[in-house]
């Protein structure tokens, strides 16, 4: 703790105590000045550290409208202590007021050897697998080739996660994907003790490894030996925790029959949903009949059918500019356009017709561009020809 302290003088010259409690291992500083900003510093073991607390400063007289908005949204609210609350915590000494709220889309952070032991044996000599190269860096092997995007130790990476300094992304032989997995990404129990900690009821489980490697495998019969793989191990992973891990199955568009059987499969094993990639090797459209044995068994099992960001093949990304991938700034402003391409096609094939109770979820896409998007929608239809 006085060593974070110390440094965190070294980088704001104007940090002053605002309250200690040696005793209890916490101290909170003025940032920026006093009564500009406080930060709390919590001195806590390694394995219980999570570096998942972002604040948002509003004004006093928005914070009111603050909570009204989440509110309406379905949002539940905590105070400092983690109770519900639709009242803000006044911290008389700062001054300063809160409200607190969580994010709702988790993630864990796959055992490296789940496809290994949970793929039929058929096709484990080709299991998506952790291997090291000869730097000693690890890499991803998927379909028994090495992995072109995740390689050079990017998997040690994966646990993370909101972590902004450079040397903690600089590859190592020592950092790897299990050594850097953070409390409760991993582990049934250690997720229970997070959802305790902050303040859920439950959490909708979705995968890390398993999004990326269907943007380095065309074959279409792995890929759903793959889904099934996942699906075994994630029900198994949530089952026992009472209803609040909630698994979700991954589907691979490119045998839709087969992806329809897997998904009453998986429901049948625990899973209450599933969801799919934003992008198809045959490039046909996600709202094309063609999907429709998938969207009539999530109908008949009265179950959601989630889009979710992915790794996704160079040859299928925009050709605007050159080496359009490495423009770091564009790629990740644009991650989520794929998603908003997917949900613009059961529109152009009028699945919501065809479907009228299908129920279809749209993940880490933000969401203030939805209103422009169908009014622009509404605006084509209504007033121009292709209405």
């Amino acid at each position: 703790l006085e060593l974070e302290i110390a440094m965190r003088r070294e980088v704001d010259a104007a940090s002053a105590d605002a309250h200690t409690r040696g005793a209890r291992r916490f101290a909170l500083l003025w940032v920026g000045g006093r009564g500009h900003a406080i930060l709390g510093l919590w001195e806590r073991p390694r394995e219980h550290i999570r570096t998942q607390h972002f604040a948002f400063e509003v004004g006093l007289q928005e914070l009111p409208g603050m909570v009204a908005a989440l509110t309406q949204r379905g949002v539940a609210l905590r105070d400092f202590f983690q109770q519900r609350t639709v009242v803000p915590t006044v911290f008389g000494f700062i001054p300063a007021a809160s409200i607190y709220f969580d994010d709702p889309d988790g993630h864990v952070l796959e055992p490296p050897d789940l496809w290994e032991t949970h793929i039929e044996a058929r096709y484990r000599d080709r299991a998506m697998r952790l291997r090291r190269d000869a730097d000693g860096l690890e890499y991803l092997e998927i379909g028994g080739r090495p992995s072109k995007m995740t390689r050079k130790g990017y998997p040690a990476t994966l646990g993370r996660m909101g972590q902004t300094e450079l040397a903690a992304f600089k590859p190592h032989p020592d950092k790897t994907y299990a050594a850097n997995m953070p409390f409760g990404a991993c582990d049934r129990d250690q997720r229970l003790k997070l959802l305790d900690a902050e303040g859920l009821e439950a959490a909708v489980l979705y995968p890390t490894l398993g999004i990326l490697w269907e943007a380095e495998l065309e074959d279409a019969e792995l890929s759903q030996a793959y889904c099934r793989a996942y699906n075994r191990w994630i029900a198994e992973f949530c089952r026992g925790a009472g209803g609040r891990l909630i698994p979700i199955a991954h589907l691979s568009l490119g045998d839709p029959a087969a992806a329809a059987a897997e998904l009453e499969r998986a429901v049948k094993d625990g899973c209450r949903g599933g969801f799919v990639v934003p992008f198809t090797w045959a490039r046909r459209a996600h709202g094309d009949p063609a999907h429709d044995p998938i969207f009539a068994k999530a109908v008949d099992l009265d179950v959601p059918i989630a889009l979710h960001p992915a790794f996704e093949p160079f040859a299928l990304r925009s050709a605007r500019f050159e080496n359009a991938h490495r423009l770091s700034l564009l790629a990740s402003a644009t991650a989520a356009d794929g998603v908003r391409h997917a949900f613009t096609t059961f529109f152009d094939f009028a699945t919501f017709d065809r479907f009228p109770k299908l129920t279809l979820v749209i993940l880490e896409s933000g969401a203030c561009w939805i209103g422009y998007w169908l009014d622009r929608l509404d605006g084509v239809v209504s007033a121009t020809y292709i209405g």
